[in-house]
């Protein structure tokens, strides 16, 4: 794969600031194209994936209804003459409680997997941003080099 600083020649009067325009012109050995880079389109991907499953915990979170808590004295012994209807009502209690439990497990695991897709973007964009300092103190480096402390507009830390 041949990345963007491979395919076109460099202009340094443009890149020093010598000059206004950028004629840009690719290597010879360059093929322009107009699809994007497989990299961009996965992380494209993955934050179209990201932004439909926090739309759909939202939903989830928004369309359920509030769980019901169980008393003490609703879990306790049965009275004897209508026994088989509160054991009843008691099965349909516990289903109940173990479908919630299902669905929190789930909405938990979705939770789990956008927080490590999150601290991973975290991480790159915390890449990025050292790359980003590196290069504009190797460019800072490379002008106060070049030019007097006067001549450039740009203040030097």
């Amino acid at each position: 794969m041949i990345k963007m600083h491979e395919t076109f020649e460099r202009n340094l009067q443009f890149e020093m600031g010598l000059s206004s325009r950028n004629p840009t012109k690719l290597h010879p050995s360059a093929f322009p194209t107009l699809t994007t880079a497989p990299a961009e389109a996965n992380e494209r991907q993955k934050r179209m994936e990201s932004r439909s499953k926090k739309e759909m915990l939202t939903t989830m979170l928004k369309n359920t209804a509030p769980v019901e808590v169980i008393q003490e004295d609703e879990v306790g012994e049965a009275p004897q003459m209508a026994g088989e209807q509160i054991i009843d009502e008691k099965d349909e209690k516990i289903l109940h409680l173990e479908t919630e439990i299902q669905r929190l497990n789930s909405v938990i695991g979705t939770l789990k997997k956008c927080k490590n897709e999150q601290l991973a973007e975290i991480k790159r964009l915390r890449i990025s941003i050292k790359t980003a300092e590196f290069h504009r103190n190797n460019l800072e480096q490379k002008l106060s080099c070049i030019f007097a402390n006067g001549q450039v507009g740009y203040k030097f830390k």
